[in-house]
């Protein structure tokens, strides 16, 4: 399942068509949070806004549909629809340029086995049965260690929470999500439980929806694990069951 057509179309909206290609929409050493918003006059904000919402549109489309490789670009440029500057314009340039070499990129749903993704987690993964990975970063977008002879920054909010996110695999990739938390996690685990606990009520969801397909039985044969990283979540986990 690919959006070709929408890729190329968003290229082209982008004025991207004669640009080069990236390997990844993350310009490297250098977080979209990091970059400096500038007073502009109404007309000119409203211009860059109305572009900038037109790009991230298009991505987030993109995103929810058939490319989760940007789905956690894609919410941290949207951060900036209502307020971005020439520099959020370029990142979200930048990530658009990822498109130009994999416009044919999307999702596949297959009964075999994917030995790619199972290297990757290092376990093997039932096609046939639901598969949960939940993951998140403890921090802000931007780690960079600052200098100590830097000025103190003072940093929204928002900008120092966690980005978390997860996947559901059924044959393929079902349902993902990636997203800054709305609150500001006090450890790794918190942050994990957080990714952990946005993945189990999307599951919730996808069970109901089996139940009413009269189809539960077929995909799902016991406790479902959701498959975390973090062992003080996975404790706290049990603890909980307890």
């Amino acid at each position: 399942m690919t959006q070709q057509t929408d890729t190329e179309a968003l290229i082209s909206k982008a004025g991207l068509v004669t640009a080069n290609g990236t390997s990844t929409p993350y310009r490297s050493g250098h977080p979209i949070d990091t970059v400096p918003g500038i007073d502009l006059p109404l007309h000119e904000r409203e211009v860059l806004n109305k572009l900038m919402q037109e790009l991230v549109g298009s991505m987030n489309w993109l995103s929810t549909q058939t490319r989760p490789d940007i789905t956690t670009i894609t919410p941290i440029l949207t951060q900036y629809n209502h307020s971005c500057s020439p520099g959020h314009i370029n990142s979200a340039k930048y990530a658009i340029c990822y498109f130009i070499d994999s416009t044919g990129m999307g999702i596949k749903f297959s009964s075999k086995a994917d030995h790619d993704l199972e290297s990757f987690v290092k376990f093997p993964i039932d096609p046939s049965q639901l598969t949960l990975l939940t993951n998140a970063n403890w921090g802000s977008q931007d780690q960079s260690v600052p200098n100590s002879n830097d000025p103190p920054i003072l940093l929204h909010l928002f900008k120092s929470c966690s980005i978390a996110g997860y996947i559901i695999w059924l044959s393929g990739p079902l349902d993902w999500c990636s997203k800054r938390q709305i609150y500001t996690a006090r450890s790794s685990a918190e942050a994990k439980i957080g990714a952990v606990d946005e993945c189990t009520k999307t599951l919730q969801q996808i069970i109901n929806v089996l139940k009413d397909l009269h189809l539960l039985d077929k995909f799902i044969d016991g406790p479902i694990t959701i498959y975390n990283d973090n062992s003080a979540c996975v404790q706290w986990s049990h603890n909980c069951n307890k």
